[in-house]
């Protein structure tokens, strides 16, 4: 099976609308069959007689069917290029996986030049979609957003504008087409200061840009952060921990780094979580909603 594997990253809530898939019908005989049991929007059968499309209804309910028209076009040209996992199982990692990104690229090229004003609608949502998430990528089979926004860029019939703003069907592909993302607002604090804690300093760093520095023993504490759009990003941490003599003194006593990834949205709040023993992580901060 082919499939969309950054979908469920986001945890959309669900919509109440029952959407359907669009039964696009871009290859003769190829079916497309509801399935709940699927963990992706739309999944393909390539090594088969009879090729199918499954779709999962859930999640065509909480992407839309923009979205969802791209992602089942997608799907359809894993199997126009006859793309198969056969044969390069045994490959090197490196090499194998180099493979099936090429693969994915040219699924999206497949789905973006298709003619027609609704196709090209579903382009334009999955590029949103695609620039939010940025250099996240979710796993080695797969290219980064912004690599796949890019090659549907180049794949995209006709003319197009420069910079197509909207606010989408849902939350997932909002944003400008051209790839720079609306900016939103977040903070970032560290813990405080207790008796039992040692004390602590971080340097925060964003997709490989710096950010800035929060202390717990002096200011500043949190940091307003309004240079990112909404999305997935990566961060790294490098944490300066400082230890109490007996003097109730603050030495320094050593460093730790922690990376990851973090979904930004406006008006999110996060705080520098980090314990002796463990790296430092950025952990989302509940709304109280």
């Amino acid at each position: 099976m082919r499939c969309v594997a950054f979908l469920a990253l986001l945890g959309i809530p669900l919509s109440a609308a029952d959407l359907r898939a669009q039964g696009l019908n871009l290859i003769p005989g190829v079916e497309e069959v509801a399935s709940d049991s699927i963990g992706d929007i739309a999944v393909a059968t390539v090594d088969v007689a009879k090729p199918v499309i499954y779709y999962n209804p859930a999640m065509v309910r909480r992407y839309g069917p923009l979205l969802t028209r791209f992602f089942l076009a997608h799907e359809y040209g894993h199997l126009e290029h006859r793309h198969t996992r056969a044969g390069i199982a045994d490959l090197p990692d490196s090499t194998r996986n180099s493979i099936l990104r090429a693969q994915e690229l040219e699924a999206d090229c497949y789905a973006a030049a298709l003619p027609g004003d609704q196709a090209r609608a579903a382009t334009e949502a999955a590029l949103r979609f695609f620039s939010r998430l940025g250099p996240f990528r979710f796993d080695a089979e797969h290219p980064t957003g912004a690599q796949r926004a890019a090659r549907i860029l180049m794949c995209l019939p006709g003319p197009r504008e420069p910079v197509v703003y909207g606010h989408g069907e849902t939350g997932v592909e909002m944003g400008p087409v051209s790839g720079e993302p609306d900016r939103v607002e977040f903070e970032v604090a560290t813990e405080d200061l207790t008796a039992r804690q040692v004390g602590s300093e971080a340097v925060l760093w964003l997709d490989g840009q710096r950010v800035g520095q929060v202390s717990n023993m002096r200011f500043p504490r949190t940091l307003s952060v309004n240079r990112f759009g909404a999305g997935i990003h990566s961060y790294r941490i490098t944490l300066d921990v400082y230890d109490l003599d007996p003097q109730l003194q603050l030495n320094p006593s050593g460093s730790v780094t922690g990376r990851g990834h973090v979904l930004v949205q406006n008006g999110d709040r996060f705080r520098i979580d980090w314990a002796p023993g463990s790296v430092p992580q950025l952990v989302k901060e509940d709304s109280g909603h």
